[in-house]
């Protein structure tokens, strides 16, 4: 978490201070394992950590019940937007996440917002 952010490295000034965030460098030389999923930090310029989206991840659980929700893994943005998030557990499986290998190659499995709906009886 030092110098990462999922795939991306923290920018930094001499005064140890984070000034945002980049895509990884081709030349990478650090052995890191990347997260299987992950969703963006977005904001508009100059808004701080705490005013745009992502806090931290929170851990999540595979949906394996014969729903239509099957085959999903659902986790969350903690701990004040309560945004959920899904990705599907094969494509999870399947991510290339070692940075031992070709940085080009690394994958992830797409994140989508899940929609949290509470239907009222009348």
């Amino acid at each position: 978490w030092s110098s990462r952010d999922g795939t991306f490295i923290h920018l930094q000034v001499p005064n140890g201070l984070w000034t945002g965030i980049a895509p990884l460098a081709s030349s990478e030389s650090e052995h890191f394992e990347y997260p299987v999923a992950q969703w963006g930090h977005t904001g508009a310029k100059g808004d701080t950590f705490s005013n745009h989206s992502g806090k931290a991840g929170g851990g999540g659980f595979p949906i394996e019940n014969g729903s239509p929700l099957e085959g999903k893994y659902h986790y969350f943005d903690f701990p004040t937007r309560g945004k959920v998030w899904y990705s599907s557990l094969a494509d999870m499986k399947a991510a290339v996440t070692s940075s031992r290998s070709n940085l080009t190659k690394l994958s992830q499995a797409t994140s989508y917002r899940a929609g949290i709906y509470d239907k009222i009886q009348d």
